[in-house]
């Protein structure tokens, strides 16, 4: 059943349940006006993506990106996350688990299934993996571009509130330095953990005393680089003969000769890095970091668990994960297709490079599928929203859609009908007021280049084929 009607007959109320009636009423010629059944999508079937009950994509079709749009209560995860989880083959998995039910539901399925399934989660430190973003980095360029996420990604979650966003965003830039410069030393050292060194950041004082010159190496002197220590994190690195951590420090030190200068580098530290002070935290980023190119080897599901209530405050970390994560995979491209299901994705922080990550992905055997509650939270992309939106070639629309069924409804088209003076007109095939009131199990997809289709979904327990 696909609406429901009310018609009055004679005085008399009636329900009509059903597509079949919308169908009876108002699409007159099903080749051209229908929303068609889910054989529409027979040439784009395969052992890929599961979309609904009569649909599963090739895998070359799951790696052209599902958009699923659902609010809250409209059973996105029961069913279409959970049986992908459970009927898993042939490839990887990444999944957004914020509430820890994915994993609850589907991990036994998974390791019958002969996967490896691990989890991150602050809230069950001792079983989670550990991550540090300097683990995976290749080399100093590996090192400078996520140090300077990371700074960005942690600035939008917590200074945004600032009044003077411009201000502030250039202090972050003078900062940037000295943040790529410890991370250099720390890369080629390997003496702190990553927790250790933001701490160390946050705690030591700058611009603080003259290094005596039998401290500073003899080819530093020979350079003509300053003599004047900020810290104790000067005197390690400019002791340290990493050439490319002593040069960049050098950049940073361009800018310090006032208090302000100081007092504002050492603010957008405190305020950028502030969850690092957190036990949790601090327990991730000493355990042994994942490998994420272990993910195209073996078979393995990857849950990333960070509650809705606190994936704001966490998001600067989870976001460097998923995006060190996401290009570690491109990079190395052969093996396991990659599928990746980021449930609430406005939550988890701004991708930079969106548009471009989801193109390129798409060509390294890695599918993605976004959830969102509705199509408007894509806006907080900007300039790409517009873009952003024609990047996926499968769209699920669930039940109880407001703002977005307009969108769905200019998506599916229109019909060509005759009225009552037998002119044909053009009018939407379904309306947003229809599609606001589908069926609780059914959902519409519109995939490609085909026409829309109404298929069945059924919630992950009555599944019969997942549970066999």
């Amino acid at each position: 059943m696909a609406l429901v009607e009310l018609l009055i007959v004679g005085g008399v109320a009636t329900v009509v349940y059903g597509y079949d009636y919308l169908k009876s009423t108002v699409m007159k010629t099903p080749d051209e006006n229908d929303i068609m059944t889910h054989k529409e999508l027979n040439t784009l079937k395969g052992n890929g993506v599961i979309l609904t009950k009569n649909v599963r994509l090739s895998e070359e079709q799951s790696n052209k990106h599902q958009l699923l749009i659902g609010p809250t209560g409209s059973k996105k995860s029961r069913t279409v996350i959970m049986p992908n989880l459970a009927k898993a083959e042939n490839c990887s998995i990444v999944c957004i688990d914020p509430s820890s039910e994915l994993e609850q539901e589907t991990g036994m399925a998974l390791f019958r299934n002969g996967y490896s399934v691990k989890r991150f989660s602050f809230e069950d430190v001792e079983n989670s993996v550990g991550f540090d973003p300097l683990a995976n980095c290749e080399n100093v360029d590996d090192v400078c571009k996520w140090m300077e996420v990371l700074l960005g990604t942690a600035y939008e979650s917590y200074g945004s509130c600032d009044n003077n966003l411009g201000e502030f965003q250039t202090w972050i830039q003078r900062t940037a330095p000295l943040l790529k410069a410890f991370a250099i030393y720390n890369f080629y050292t390997k003496k702190y953990t990553f927790d250790e060194m933001i701490m160390r950041l946050m705690t030591e004082r700058f611009l603080f005393k003259e290094v005596p010159r039998h401290l500073i190496p003899k080819e530093v002197l020979e350079r003509g680089s300053t003599l004047q220590a900020s810290s104790s994190i000067e005197l390690e690195i400019l002791n340290s003969g990493v050439k490319e951590a002593i040069d960049m420090f050098n950049s940073f030190a361009t800018i310090r000769g006032a208090e302000t200068t100081v007092d504002c580098v050492r603010n957008v530290i405190t305020t950028a890095f502030q969850i690092f002070h957190e036990s949790k935290v601090k327990a991730i980023c000493r355990k042994k970091s994942i490998d994420f190119k272990q993910l195209r080897k073996t078979k393995t599901c990857l849950f990333l668990q960070v509650p809705e209530n606190k994936s704001t405050h966490y998001a600067p970390f989870v976001s460097v994960l998923l995006q060190q994560l996401t290009e570690t995979l491109i990079d190395n491209h052969k093996g396991l297709r990659i599928q990746m299901y980021l449930d609430e994705f406005a939550n988890i922080g701004k991708i930079p490079n969106i548009c471009t990550t989801l193109t390129t992905c798409r060509k390294r055997n890695i599918g993605i599928m976004c959830c969102i509650q509705s199509i408007n939270q894509l806006e907080m992309y900007g300039v790409n929203y517009k873009v952003l939106k024609e990047i996926f070639d499968s769209i699920i629309a669930m039940r109880g859609l407001k703002d977005s069924a307009d969108y769905i409804a200019q998506l599916v088209g229109d019909k060509r009908v005759k009225n009552n003076s037998d002119t044909t007109v053009k009018s939407l095939v379904i309306t947003p007021d229809e599609i606001k009131r589908i069926a609780d199990n059914q959902a519409i997809l519109i995939v490609s280049n085909k026409r829309a289709v109404l298929d069945e979904t059924l919630p992950y327990f009555s599944r019969r084929d997942v549970h066999a």
